[in-house]
């Protein structure tokens, strides 16, 4: 089937023919081009900002690629979540791909973790005895006085 072609189809006992739109898992991506301007464009930007923010210094080719990969399977995965959930319709073999692109995704996410903590700088910890002696140091100070000014 292919998008814009006429199928018969019934429901509710009664014979319908619509125009075949591919929804969920079987939505081509590639044929439609998001704007930038939409709501999924900016979306989109929003998400793709968030991943990149796990890198202090931005990310490197590896990790633009990795950001590109999990955007684009968040999206197939939301898609077909939205599509099962709206009409109960999924098949046994488009649940396994589900299933499959979901650990996939979760695969992802986790080697970009890693990926970020590579690139992270050393942890800048506070010492903690210097810690104790600025509060011991605070503990000494004398209290400052606030002087009303009179009108």
């Amino acid at each position: 089937m292919k998008d814009g072609e006429k199928v018969r189809f019934y429901r509710d006992g009664e014979l319908q023919i619509s125009t075949a739109i591919k929804h969920g898992l079987y939505l081509e991506l590639e044929r439609y081009r998001v704007d930038g301007r939409s709501a999924l464009g900016h979306a989109l930007a929003k998400s793709r900002a968030a991943l990149a923010e796990l890198f202090p210094n931005g990310p490197d080719a590896a990790a633009s690629i990795l950001i590109d990969r999990i955007i684009y399977k968040s999206l197939r995965v939301e898609l077909f979540e939205g599509f099962d959930y709206a009409t109960a319709q999924a098949t046994p073999g488009a649940v396994q791909y589900y299933v499959g692109l979901s650990n996939s995704l979760r695969n992802d996410l986790a080697a970009l973790k890693e990926m970020a903590k590579t690139q992270a700088p050393a942890s800048s910890d506070p010492d903690l005895a210097e810690y104790l002696e600025t509060m011991k140091r605070a503990a000494k100070a004398q209290p400052v006085q606030v002087l009303k000014r009179q009108a």
